[in-house]
């Protein structure tokens, strides 16, 4: 199976831009042009020889120090386009600055997700691209803007709030999976091209899903709610949702009632609302009344 085919990609990329070239990347694509505030563009100006033909020269406080560039529907696309950023020439760096890859699932797959998200994959991952890859990316190990992951309790918990200085975010906003170890080097691309063989070369094997679940342990999270539960008369309890461990693949369970255990999806946000939810479902089905 050709994985990569399955995903959808983009790019945001920290600096400083020539306008010719955000020019030349608008007719390959879409380029959203923004600030951030972590990029030291004062010390990249030093590098330009030509301030008047960077993106956003005529006042400082306007120059642009990002540009989202994508969707791209394959990553040879993706790729091409890249090779147009040339350092130095229409676009300037510092170690202030990063590169942020991210895919997207075309399809709502929740087993590909998974094993996406799964503290086993993260940690090969995080080996590969830090021993693997080339020597400009030393300097984004455990930086804070992308920490990587070290304990699968605090992974499940990151991925689930989507905590955005990590190794991976999982981007809840757009659904993607963000990528914010890379840097704009002169390697970037082979970089991106390696991490996608790799990354896709490992989702392929046929290997058990050992985390199966993102959301936080039992010792981390307990939702307390009170519940309406409506059959021939009225009835209001309280009761604990608790996250327990896995004793079967589709996800954790939330409590249990007259020795029955009830079970929510790993992938559905743990809110009262929807635990509730699955909870009067689930006594339905094991005729529980």
């Amino acid at each position: 199976m050709e994985l990569h085919k399955l995903f959808t990609y983009g790019v945001e990329i920290e600096g400083l831009f020539t306008k010719q070239l955000l020019k030349d990347l608008s007719k390959k694509t879409k380029v959203h042009k923004t600030q951030d505030g972590s990029v030291n563009y004062r010390d990249i100006l030093t590098k330009v020889k030509e301030r008047k033909e960077l993106a956003g020269e005529r006042y400082e406080n306007e120059l642009f120090t990002e540009i989202n560039v994508g969707v791209f529907k394959t990553k040879e696309n993706l790729l091409k386009t890249l090779d147009l950023i040339k350092a130095n020439k229409n676009y300037f760096f510092d170690n202030s600055c990063g590169l942020h890859l991210h895919i997207k699932p075309k399809n709502d797959n929740g087993d590909l997700r998974k094993k996406i998200e799964s503290f086993e994959l993260l940690k090969k991952l995080q080996k590969y691209v830090f021993t693997e890859l080339c020597q400009c990316l030393k300097q984004r190990e455990n930086n804070h803007y992308c920490q990587s992951y070290k304990k699968v309790e605090n992974t499940r918990y990151d991925l689930a709030f989507s905590e955005k200085y990590r190794f991976m975010r999982n981007h809840n906003d757009y659904e993607t999976y963000e990528f914010r170890f890379l840097t704009p080097c002169d390697h970037k691309t082979e970089n991106i091209k390696r991490f996608l063989t790799y990354l896709f070369t490992e989702l392929e094997k046929d290997e058990p899903i050992k985390t199966t679940c993102y959301l936080p342990l039992l010792d981390i999270t307990e939702i307390k709610t009170t519940m309406e539960l409506k059959n021939e008369t009225t009835e209001t309890i309280d009761f604990n949702f608790k996250i327990g461990q896995p004793t079967r693949p589709r996800g954790y369970y939330i409590g249990s009632y007259n020795g029955t255990l009830l079970y929510y999806d790993s992938l559905i946000e743990p809110t009262p609302i929807n635990l509730r939810i699955l909870y009067e479902q689930q006594r339905r089905e094991n005729n529980i009344f």
